[in-house]
């Protein structure tokens, strides 16, 4: 149909709705009309009303249409409509209605069309939120029509709404979906969620935690923080470590933490994870070990200065290695490892390392970050019966050798191999190491030459030799023409610049390697010159600027160059200059006392970097009892300075035992740097607490055994320690340290029983005669020994004299251990038995009544108790209970040991007479 509207039309089609509504039902014909009908005005086929298309879910059909009338009137009449089908066929399509017009019979029709219409939207999975997050609509939402066609529509016809995301929970999307004359509304149920941190690990290096969590939905803008609890202690304010958090990792790195057990948790805005335990270990030696006939390894806690272990020839400093018996060890040598936490000391050329051995490791060796390192003091047993075993071997020219390096695994015996290269008689001596074997060929070997190497007799230090022996080897000379390269070249220091390259370099080139390195400025003048002599250590060279030309700042920037023509050690040289841009900062930063102790009776002052000391500084110590003021004048004859220029030892010069205020002086030492910083003044309390003159007394300690009875020293049983005790006497002063130090004894050829301690009758640290008492637990002495030997070694007085021999009598300690019951089990062959085993042997478990049985919490009468004397139950007991016809029946047994009071107190003992414990209760499996 058109626009164009008639009358008739008009008022027929103003009454079709579009509604909800059920159709009306039909109006009734007037009784009491008479009139004919002559005709019915037809609704005509509507579809469409002013051109607005109907979408309907109901249909509203016209109540009444115009008849008619004889006298030519037009009447309003009811009519009754033939039913509308819904069904989903008709959609788009036209159908006619038909109905009956009251009060006659003529017929009304319509023709009417069912549009499409939307009947529900199918709901989408919409991501989860964290908190704070907007909700990521989505673009189309899809829609059921009521052809069943699922259509997608723009999310901008939804009229959605979102509920507010600032707290975790289910939240709901509303929309309100328009379409074609009707609407849908609803909800979409989305989530909004709380930080989730899962895979939270944890690293421990250099005191440092570092911290890596994988974290989720994290609420806009949060805040991400480690926590640290120092000492786990939570009802104090954690420490908060600033993390990043990129692509859901989450990583944080602490600064460094005290010696301790802590712990952490990871927080991502008001989300904090649980908290997790992490130990920083305290700076202390953690194993030592002999690792062959020649060499002793020490693992320490932590990275090592090196300077406070080895000097400048690598020799062993602030350890010595004692054997048993005899004096320290001498010319022993030091490796420190890459990370700085293990060091190998090799004995020297003539002494091997085989026996036990006493290794002390004194508190003045610090980790690289100025903490001392806790003393310790270890019995070791050195004790080598494995070979040695082929590691590789390597021959490298740049055109000819004769050199072929044969490594092994632990140091070899150079002396007495016989070698043959390529069949030619070779001369054997040692390598750049003491594991390592250097064969010298007669004949020249050329580059890319195989190599066939035998050797015979090669053994270790504790004359294991090789298997196979002879040993064949084969290798081929590696053809090394490649100019060296540099890694890297970074500031050293405040003057100085450190090239490492890939290779070896030639040290021969050190005194003149200084020629080739500038230093520009960005206008092409000298910013400062480098002396002549190059430093080099294997692959780094290290340059030294001779008068750094610092700003007003302290800065120094410019272009370093480095000319070609550095050689490696087979002399392939660089062939290209290299340049990088480098700035310097002048050290304007003061040395810092790390710490001052009271020392073999001298005051030792370390510092946090390298100085020289300040002559004539006066130190002044006041004390604390009396108020007298005592000063100590510098000079080179009573203040020194450590190899490693970091320590200060002040010789003391009449400052009685006592506490003191220590004060010293800004200047007392100065760095090293081209400002010459000055220490600050400084003032600490100082304990002296042994004032003994000690200087040239070479007089040893004496050990006596007074009460020796033919040779065995008598042990006091007093309560729950054995004793025993020796006299000890020095002319001078006794060192209580060493004293003290439980690993100074030995017994039996090992260390004293766990938790063993010393205790002397000094009144004094000045005392000269003392009696020395060990103590030792009964409970750690699990076996009698008859007379064992007990050793005393590494005594030493004031002036650190050692005891001239080892000190050695005979003990006897008897076993201090209660027998205990160890396990029961169900006889496998018998289910009425149970076989019950002891710690040890006892006697005196014989009875029924030696024994408390329990089967499900129910007491049983024992019935027998029966020792097994032979097969490989011997030594153990079969049990029987009374009435008991099946253990394995049982769900809990329980068995114990119990005093037979009717029988006037059984005694059931260890053949050392040790009582057994009663009233353990042990379960029955």
């Amino acid at each position: 149909m058109g626009t164009k509207k008639s009358n008739k039309l008009y008022a027929a089609a103003a009454a079709l709705a579009v509604t909800a509504s059920a159709v009306a039902p039909g109006l009734t014909a007037d009784a009491a009309s008479k009139v004919t009908v002559k005709s019915v005005t037809n609704p005509a086929s509507i579809s469409h009303y002013g051109g607005y298309t109907f979408a309907v879910k109901k249909l509203s059909l016209p109540k009444t249409v115009k008849v008619l009338l004889s006298n030519k009137k037009y009447e309003n009449r009811s009519v009754k409509w033939g039913k509308v089908s819904y069904d989903a066929k008709y959609i788009g399509k036209y159908q006619t209605i038909s109905g009956t017009v009251s009060g006659t019979t003529k017929k009304a029709s319509i023709k009417v069309k069912l549009n499409n219409y939307p009947v529900d939207v199918v709901e989408p999975t919409l991501a989860p939120v964290a908190v704070g997050e907007k909700l990521n609509l989505p673009s189309t939402i899809d829609v059921k029509y009521k052809d069943g066609k699922v259509v997608a529509r723009s999310a901008k016809s939804f009229n959605l709404t979102a509920e507010k995301t600032d707290k975790a929970g289910e939240m709901k999307l509303s929309y309100n979906y328009m379409g074609n004359n009707s609407s849908i509304k609803g909800s979409i149920a989305y989530e909004v969620k709380a930080a989730e941190i899962t895979n939270v690990m944890n690293e421990i290096k250099d005191d440092m935690l570092s911290v890596s969590a994988d974290v989720k939905y994290p609420a806009k803008d949060a805040k991400v923080e480690v926590l640290v609890y120092a000492f786990k202690d939570m009802t104090k304010e954690p420490i908060k470590v600033a993390a990043e958090l990129k692509d859901g990792k989450l990583t944080a790195k602490s600064g460094v933490l005290p010696a301790g057990t802590h712990a952490f948790a990871v927080q991502v805005g008001d989300v904090v994870s649980p908290a997790k335990d992490f130990v920083i270990e305290a700076p202390m030696v953690k194993e030592v070990k002999a690792i062959n006939a020649k060499q002793l390894q020490v693992t320490f806690s932590k990275a090592i200065d090196a300077s406070t272990v080895l000097d400048e020839e690598n020799a062993l400093k602030n350890i010595k290695v004692t054997k048993v018996g005899n004096e320290d060890s001498t010319g022993l040598k030091g490796q420190l490892s890459e990370d700085k936490k293990s060091l190998v000391i090799t004995a020297s050329s003539d002494e091997v390392f085989n026996g036990s051995y006493v290794v002390n490791v004194s508190d003045s060796v610090k980790t690289v970050t100025g903490l001392k390192v806790a003393a310790f003091s270890e019995l070791v047993k050195a004790e080598d019966k494995v070979a040695p075993t082929f590691v590789s071997a390597s021959a490298v020219a740049k055109t000819t050798t004769k050199k072929v390096a044969v490594k092994f695994d632990e140091p070899v015996v150079a002396d007495g191999v016989i070698a043959y290269v390529n069949g030619a008689v070779a001369i054997v001596g040692v390598g750049s190491s003491s594991n390592e074997l250097e064969i010298t060929a007669s004949q020249d070997l050329k580059a890319g030459e195989a190599l066939t190497i035998r050797l015979t007799n090669v053994k270790d230090f504790a004359g294991n030799y090789t298997t196979p022996n002879p040993l064949e080897l084969t290798t081929t000379v590696v053809a090394d023409v490649a100019a060296p390269k540099i890694v890297t070249a970074e500031v050293y220091g405040e003057d100085s610049v450190k090239v490492t390259f890939d290779k070896a370099l030639d040290s021969a080139q050190a005194s003149t390697l200084g020629a080739k390195v500038r230093l520009l400025a960005a206008n092409g003048t000298p910013a400062g010159s480098f002396a002549n002599a190059a430093t080099i250590d294997g692959k780094t060279a290290i340059f030294k600027l001779s008068a750094p030309s610092f700003d007003k700042d302290g800065k120094l920037a410019g272009t370093f160059y480095l000319d070609k023509g550095i050689k490696d050690s087979l002399g392939n040289e660089t062939v290209e200059l290299f340049t990088k841009q480098l700035s310097f900062q002048k050290d304007l930063i003061a040395p810092l006392v790390a710490s001052v102790v009271y020392k073999d009776n001298n005051i030792v002052a370390t510092y946090t970097e390298e100085v020289s000391i300040t002559a004539n500084t006066v130190v002044t110590a006041i004390n604390k009892s009396t108020g007298k003021v005592e000063t100590i004048t510098l000079t080179a004859q009573n203040a020194a300075l450590s190899a490693d220029k970091k320590t200060v030892t002040i010789s003391n010069s009449g400052l009685a035992d006592g506490t003191y205020e220590l004060r010293l002086p800004a200047g007392t030492v100065k760095d090293l740097s081209s400002a010459k910083n000055e220490s600050a003044y400084f003032t600490t309390t100082l304990v002296v607490k042994n004032s003994v003159a000690t200087e040239n007394d070479t007089t040893k300690p004496v050990v006596t055994f007074a009460n020796e009875d033919e040779g065995v020293l008598p042990v006091t049983n007093e309560g729950s320690e054995y004793k025993f005790s020796f006299q000890l006497v020095d002319n001078a002063g006794i060192n209580f340290d060493s004293v003290l130090n439980i690993s100074n004894y030995t017994y039996a050829g090992k260390a004293l029983p766990a938790n063993a301690y010393v205790t002397t009758d000094a009144t004094s640290v000045t005392d000269k005669d003392v009696v020395v008492t060990i103590h030792v637990p009964k409970k750690s002495v699990p076996v009698t020994v008859d007379k064992g030997l007990f050793s005393v070694v590494n005594i030493k007085d004031a002036a650190g004299n050692s005891l001239a021999a080892v000190a050695n009598t005979k003990v006897t300690l008897v076993d201090g251990v209660a027998p205990e019951l160890k396990a029961a089990t169900i006889s496998s062959g018998d289910k009425t038995t149970l076989v019950v085993e002891l710690t040890e042997e006892v006697k005196g478990l014989d009875a029924a009544a030696d024994l408390a049985l329990t089967v499900n919490g129910e007491v049983v009468v024992v019935s027998g108790v029966t020792e097994i004397t032979a097969g490989t139950d011997k030594g153990k007991y079969y049990v029987t209970g009374t009435g008991v016809n099946d253990f394995n029946a049982a769900s809990t047994i329980t068995l114990a040991l119990k005093e037979d009071k009717a029988q006037g107190g059984t005694v059931i003992e260890d053949i050392a007479k040790n009582k057994a414990t009663f009233d353990q209760v042990i379960k029955v499996k």
